[in-house]
This record gives C-alpha cells, sequence and structure tokens, in this order.
C-alpha cells in the first residue's frame, strides 16, 4: 500500500496543474487515470482544447476577471514545467481579431480609448491583413495572447509522473473504489492511501455522488484540423471561428473551432459540427481547404463560468477542481494553487 498526501484522480488541465503545484510545494501525491481518454474511449476534452490564452474575450471585447493574477499563475506554472521536462509547450504570441460588425467595432473604438485596456489591444488596419483573408470592417490585436499545446503539456507532464513514480493507469471510481474515513482516503483496488482525495475527472457520463457541486453545465466542442497551404497565417485568428497554426509544421496544417452544443453531451463528431465550422471557415478565409481531421469534446463548464475548487463541506478530505470550460489551459494553474492553499490550512499537505 503506497501511502500519500493526496491522491489525484484525472490527469487532464485540471489534474496536471495540481500534480505541479503539489511538487512545487514538497507535497507527497499520487496520479491515477485511464490513460487520457474519456467516457467515449476517445481523447480526453483537455487533450482536444486548443489552448488558447488571451484576456479579451466575446463579442464585448471584455476583460477576463482577474486576468493579472491568472496569466501570472499559468506562466509561471508552465515555464517552470518547460524547465522540468526540457519540451517547450506554450508559446507568448499575440493573436489576430477580426470584427466584422458594427457592433464590434464600435467596441473597439470604446476599448482602446479605455485605460484599463491599454497594452491589450492594438488598432490593425483592415488592408494591412493577408489577401487570404476575407477583409472585415475592422480589426485588432490581441497583444497578450498565448497558447498552451495542450497535448504537448499533458504528454511531457505524465513522463514526468512516470519517471518520478507518481503515475498509475486504472480506472478509478470516485464512490465505488475510494473509502474515506476520518484517518485517510483508501483506494484498495490501486493500493494507494491518502490523507486526502482531489477529483480532477471533468464532465463524467454518470457523475459520480462524489463529485463537484452540482452547478455544473457542461457544453460539447467540436474541432477541425485542415489542411489549408494557401492560408499562410502565422499567428492565431479569431473571426467566427478560430484559426490556430499547428505548431512546429510550416505545411499549412492548422487546427479550427470551436463549436457549442448541449445535445447530446457526448465526443462523438457530428456532420452538424462539420458543417458548422467549415461554412465558418470559408466566412473568414476563401482558400481552399482540406479536412484531414475532426474532434470532440465535452467541456466541464459551470452555469456562472466560474470553475470549481473546492473542498467537501461533508467529506472534508474531499476536494474537487472542476468546470474550467474552455478557459481551462489559463484557469487551470491558478484554481490548483488556491486549491493547495485550502488543503494546507486544513493540515492535509505541507
Amino acid at each position: 500500500m503506497v501511502e500519500t498526501d493526496v491522491l489525484i484522480v484525472g490527469q487532464g488541465l485540471a489534474g496536471s496543474a495540481l500534480a505541479w503545484v503539489l511538487a512545487e510545494r514538497g507535497a507527497s501525491f499520487v496520479v491515477v487515470d485511464r490513460g487520457g481518454t474519456d467516457d467515449w474511449g476517445r481523447p480526453s476534452a483537455s487533450r482536444v482544447a486548443a489552448g488558447l490564452i488571451t484576456p479579451i474575450t466575446g463579442k464585448r471585447l471584455a476583460m477576463t476577471p482577474g486576468w493579472p493574477r491568472l496569466w501570472a499563475a499559468a506562466e509561471a506554472l508552465y515555464l517552470a514545467a518547460e524547465a522540468k521536462t526540457g519540451r517547450r509547450f506554450l508559446r507568448r504570441r499575440r493573436a489576430l481579431r477580426l470584427l466584422p460588425s458594427e457592433m464590434e467595432q464600435e467596441r473597439l473604438g470604446m476599448r482602446l480609448d479605455d485605460p484599463r485596456y491599454a497594452g491589450h489591444l492594438g488598432r490593425v488596419d483592415p488592408t494591412s491583413l493577408p489577401a487570404q483573408v476575407t477583409p472585415p470592417g475592422a480589426a485588432c490585436w490581441l497583444n497578450a495572447a498565448a497558447r498552451l499545446n495542450t497535448a504537448e503539456y499533458l504528454a511531457a507532464t505524465r513522463a514526468w509522473l512516470a519517471a518520478t513514480g507518481r503515475y498509475l493507469r486504472a480506472e478509478v471510481n470516485p464512490d465505488a473504489d475510494v473509502e474515506v474515513s476520518s484517518m485517510g482516503v483508501r483506494a484498495g483496488k490501486i493500493e494507494v492511501f491518502a490523507r486526502c482525495v482531489a477529483l480532477c475527472q471533468g464532465y463524467c457520463k454518470t457523475p459520480p455522488r462524489r463529485s463537484a457541486p452540482l452547478r455544473l453545465a457542461p457544453a460539447k466542442g467540436e474541432v477541425l484540423t485542415i489542411d489549408a497551404p494557401e492560408l499562410a497565417l502565422e499567428t492565431v485568428t479569431h473571426g467566427g471561428v478560430w484559426v490556430a497554426p499547428e505548431s512546429g509544421v510550416d505545411t499549412g496544417k492548422y487546427r479550427v473551432g470551436a463549436t457549442h452544443s448541449w445535445d447530446p453531451l457526448d465526443s462523438r463528431p457530428t456532420r452538424a459540427g462539420l458543417c458548422e465550422l467549415t461554412d465558418l471557415f470559408k466566412r473568414l478565409s476563401p482558400v481552399p481547404f482540406r479536412v484531414d481531421a475532426q474532434e470532440a469534446g465535452v467541456r466541464p463548464a459551470t452555469s456562472d463560468r466560474r470553475p470549481v475548487a473546492e473542498v467537501s463541506p461533508s467529506e472534508p478530505r474531499v476536494a474537487w477542481i472542476n468546470g474550467l470550460g474552455a478557459k481551462g489551459a489559463l484557469w487551470a494553474p491558478a484554481y490548483a494553487a488556491a486549491l493547495a492553499e485550502r488543503l494546507a490550512g486544513l493540515g492535509l499537505i505541507p
């Protein structure tokens, strides 16, 4: 029986961030994961995610609440993980935002005059845009944007966990396989005894009783990988859809996303998702393209769009990180740090 401070269930963006935070604090832990797949045997939502990070979002060009704190936590964690693993997965580079509607153009003028947005936005002359982009009414730079290569980051994290004896590949049901008592948490199936358990499983087809508080409102998202050699975009571009150059290649490969739907909630790609994304891409650019792959995942979002990083009031040795939604790459490090502080305050970790 392995004894440890924390048993982390799930190695997506939430579980991986918590692992890095606990390691930095000197806490012991074990991560158990089914191997990066979801309930349908497909890549988990974290691995499908594009990892886009930007302070300005939505048609209202709104500032992400708490951006300075969230970005500082994210940048510090990912750079530390890069140093530990010797692999690069965070790329900071401004993104391009196309603004075809009058409302968005008016909002841009307001934001550019607002000192709170100073440095975050830059005006772009639409006539200077690449010829492969359909000219919008206006455009702007999102100066503080970044992108996390989620697949590379999660693979590097798993390799680090395995090399340090902290990773177990297994299916663990928090209700059936985890016993919680005043003494600690026992997972006999994997022979682990921990002082507490952190559930970082994202969306589950059948949510366990020991799941995050019931304000989760998951949403399905689909993305494409396309081959468009004539597009020649060097930076992430937002305009109805986002188009992100595949990192490490210069062969015209891009990811395009993402849809939002609520029925059915599964990770099976759909014809409707394919049609929606291809139609939106055609509005952004007239270049010919071929769809190479289509993926889907269920974002573990919440009804109030705020993640859950809490300790159970009825079982203080049970905690959660969930509900990261579409901003998991940005939110996960800060919420992992907040949960670690809570666990330390309860005397469960150093």
